[in-house]
């Protein structure tokens, strides 16, 4: 099996990419073919399609390299921990997370465009370099029906009748669970660096890293879309609104300089370990990387704030903190926590 090409995304990152890509429509991205192997013969019609199936593999596993050198007959951990269940553990396969016994990955994305040697999509939780394996077009008969009265034409008997019964069923966990999603409120610093970011990309700066937020509103879109959603694992505090203690609101309003406070979402264990018990992540600044943009977030109660946004020129320090803390990712499959 031979990759057919890799997405190129604003998510550099595992932490931070998002872990339900239709609710983020803000996420544009590109799949960029390998033109050994892909010629635009092999795709041109998808352009006369709203949505497609993406197939992958996720290369940023931290337990891949590790079990490619053990004994390949040796089995893949069975549970995991899902950050809807706050730390309670499931089937592996029963959830859509990344480690699994073939860390093969699915996801549908919108069509935005078809060039020669690429497809323009939106939507995307894919890490920036992801190989792609595959890609299929999303066709009426690939939705389970929720009513009779929805059927389509061909998926009926000859008498009226449906052709499938079954309809969409998940566990209860997966609704139950289910919160209302945080606001997410921008500093004037904040602010002043996105404008600061943006308008070198308007003015086609040279040094501009930002290749998928061109303006303000494309910047600001994707960053609330994708904090909103809480993009830190149950370690590193991650609470339902409903849960969190209402004490961590009480810097409501303000700004202040957090600096020394910043972590990264990729924090190591011992770091993630210190931080349960102490508020659970609340009031704590985190730093995400999006686009050429790095971001220090702070999670209050029942919000997020955008204390900082600025660039990180190769070689700088907030560079090589993201760097330093993917290297040094220790977790593995049976702790990891990924979305079902």
């Amino acid at each position: 099996m031979k990759y057919i090409g890799h997405i190129e995304s604003p998510f550099p990152d595992r932490r931070g990419t998002p872990r339900q890509p239709l609710l983020v429509p803000a996420a544009h991205g590109r799949i960029q073919f390998d033109r050994k192997l892909i010629q635009k013969d092999h795709f041109q019609e998808l352009s006369q399609f709203s949505h497609i199936f993406v197939l992958f593999v996720f290369h940023e596993n931290t337990n891949t390299d590790s079990a490619s050198a053990s004994n390949s007959n040796k089995t893949s951990t069975a549970k995991i921990a899902p950050p809807r269940l706050g730390g309670k553990k499931v089937g592996c396969l029963s959830t859509r997370s990344p480690h699994r016994p073939n860390p093969i990955g699915l996801s549908v994305c919108e069509v935005i465009g078809v060039g020669d040697d690429y497809i323009d999509i939106k939507s995307v939780d894919f890490v920036d370099g992801t190989p792609v394996l595959d890609v299929k077009p999303y066709i009426p008969y690939d939705l389970v029906p929720t009513l009779p009265d929805h059927q389509l034409p061909m998926a009926r008997k000859a008498d009226g009748s449906a052709l499938q019964h079954t309809v969409l069923r998940v566990p209860d966990w997966i609704r139950e669970a289910d919160v209302p999603m945080r606001e997410v409120h921008f500093s004037p610093q904040a602010m002043a660096g996105i404008q600061q970011l943006t308008s070198r990309c308007s003015s086609g700066s040279t040094g501009s890293k930002m290749r998928f937020c061109r303006t303000v509103d494309q910047a600001v879109d994707l960053i609330t879309q994708v904090l909103r959603q809480d993009v830190r694992g149950v370690k590193q505090g991650r609470t339902n609104i409903a849960s969190a203690p209402a004490a961590a609101a009480s810097n409501t309003g303000t700004y202040r300089d957090r600096s020394s406070d910043t972590i990264s979402l990729g924090q190591s264990r011992d770091q993630q370990e210190q931080g349960r018990g102490q508020g659970q992540g609340q009031g704590q600044v985190f730093m995400v990387r999006l686009d050429g943009m790095v971001i220090d977030v702070t999670f209050e109660a029942d919000r997020v704030v955008v204390d900082r946004v600025h660039a990180a020129p190769r070689g700088s320090a907030a560079t090589q903190v993201c760097a330093a803390t993917a290297e040094a990712e220790t977790e593995t499959e049976s702790d990891c926590e990924d979305e079902v």
